[in-house]
Parts: structure tokens; sequence; C-alpha cells
């Protein structure tokens, strides 16, 4: 079984964006570790673009209503790419996955 958010709100989408992000800083500290500075910097370039997704979607906490961007932005965050949420391994991608390759 693969688990689902079936409540698409916009503190589940932080909370999931929080989690990425600290995943990434524990990602960067192991390369570090053994010598990977390079590395290091290409994944501070992700950080940088998990920050502004963050403090994008928390501008809209502060606001009594969502904007139009908002709503569009978790649409996307939320969107599936497969066919048969069963088996996402075994499904074809969805005709909005292979317009975007």
């Amino acid at each position: 079984k693969v688990l689902r958010y079936t409540n698409h709100q916009l503190k589940i989408a932080i909370l999931q964006k929080l989690a990425r992000y600290i995943s990434v800083l524990n990602s960067s500290y192991i390369l570090l570790m053994h010598g990977y500075t390079q590395e290091v910097g290409v994944i501070f370039r992700t950080l940088d673009e998990f920050q502004e997704d963050i403090f994008f979607l928390c501008i809209s906490l502060n606001e009594e209503e969502r904007s139009q961007l908002h709503e569009d932005y978790l649409k996307d965050f939320y969107q599936e790419e497969f066919d048969n949420l069963d088996s996402a391994f075994l499904s074809p991608p969805t005709d909005a996955a292979r317009s975007r390759c």
C-alpha cells in the first residue's frame, strides 16, 4: 500500500516540506563527513528552494484567504503522477506527467 494524504491542507504541505528540509540537512552532514563538499553545495541550492517554498506557503497562514497562486501551488504539490494509486510502480504515468517530459 502507498500512503497518501487525502486532505490537501496547507499546514500538511508545510510540514512535509519541513520534514524534507531536515532530511536534506542530515544527508549534507553525511556527505561532509565523507569529504563530498561539492555535492553539499548542490544540496544547499536545493535547501534554498525548499526554504522559499516554505516561506511562500507560510505567507498564506497570516492572510485571511489564500491567493490563487497558493491554490495552484497546492494543487501541483499534491498532483499524483499515476493512474493506479494502489500500485504506483506498476501504473503508467498519467497524461499530466507525460506532458511534463
